[in-house]
């Protein structure tokens, strides 16, 4: 809880540094676009969301009663299913940043840059769509205090690029944070990845241990 509420209050704290900051930085009308990229993150993250929350409960439950083999079972199921839901969401992904100028009302001159802009949200998306079920491994454990953990490192890691690229004046476009999010977002993927190794390594990913009754 501690840990949980010392992320979160961090989280804060730097958005109401750095919002300010990022509008000096893009400009008003650029920013107006990057809440929009929060809404659309977390409308695809719904999807895979759904899927992996139960699917934790039972990685946990059956861990806990030694049943690795089958905790194995829904462990693989859910990660081969975040890739096929991935690979279905890439499909309005790719048509929205195709013809972002359609759907949004974009200043004239910024649509190149809004495209890069959203490839890389949306890049970002998949890469925690495709890392969820690693994160299982933090309930399995039972650590949740280190998902507090890798929040706090992300939002420092997201927080530090952004200074790093707009304060030292290498760039003044909204692709900052395009690249900010997705390198935060890769860390946090890997760390997770490391962690499941190490606090799960019972949990073994294979083809082989999907099964359609575990994705039911």
């Amino acid at each position: 809880l501690i840990c949980s509420t010392a992320a979160h209050f961090l989280s804060a704290a730097i958005a109401f540094v750095i919002t300010p900051f990022l509008i000096a930085k893009v400009g008003m009308e650029a920013y107006g676009f990057y809440p929009i990229s929060a809404e659309l993150t977390a409308f695809f993250g719904l999807f895979c969301g759904v899927v992996n929350s139960t699917a934790s409960r039972y990685i946990t439950v059956e861990d806990a009663r030694g049943n690795s083999g089958e905790a194995s079972r829904y462990f693989s199921t859910v990660f081969f299913s975040n890739v096929f839901l991935s690979a279905i969401l890439l499909i309005p992904m790719g048509l929205f940043v195709a013809f972002v100028d359609k759907i949004l009302s974009v200043p004239a001159g910024m649509v190149g840059e809004l495209r890069i802009f959203f490839a890389l949200v949306l890049l970002s998306v998949l890469v925690n769509a495709l890392s969820t079920a690693f994160g299982s491994a933090y309930s399995v454990s039972n650590r949740i205090d280190l998902r507090s953990a890798q929040d706090f490192i992300a939002v420092l890691l997201k927080a530090a690029i952004l200074f790093g690229l707009l304060g030292g004046g290498f760039s003044s476009s909204i692709i900052s944070i395009g690249i900010a999010l997705l390198i935060s977002n890769v860390t946090g993927a890997i760390i997770q990845f490391l962690m499941c190794r190490r606090l799960t390594p019972e949990l073994m990913l294979s083809w082989r241990n999907v099964s359609r009754a575990h994705a039911g």
